[in-house]
């Protein structure tokens, strides 16, 4: 029995690459891609979901600003409540007896 030609099994893969492309050219045809984010998914990537990843953020920001808030609030029950306030028009501090013009 003769062997086969060493180049056949060649010609096979050759012809077969060569039918596949053909057919990936008449699928792209058919079914064009629609934008960076169709060729990501026809790539098996997943497209990045900037809404979701833009509502962490502000959902961590919020939070952020709620424990600073609350933090302010309790600084501020701490402080001393005798401080006094000084007058805008007379420059005079409050609750202490008029002064002299």
């Amino acid at each position: 029995m003769p062997s086969p030609h060493p180049c056949a099994s060649m010609l096979t893969h050759t012809r077969t690459r060569l039918c596949t492309q053909m057919y990936l050219q008449i699928q792209h045809l058919l079914n064009p891609v629609q934008g960076p984010r169709d060729a990501q998914t026809r790539q098996g990537i997943k497209p990045m979901d900037h809404a979701r990843s833009n509502a962490h953020a502000v959902r961590e920001a919020s939070q952020l600003n709620a424990l600073r808030k609350a933090a302010a609030e309790a600084q501020q029950k701490v402080k001393a409540p005798g401080k006094k306030k000084r007058s805008r028009n007379l420059g005079c501090i409050q609750d202490s007896p008029p002064c002299a013009l």
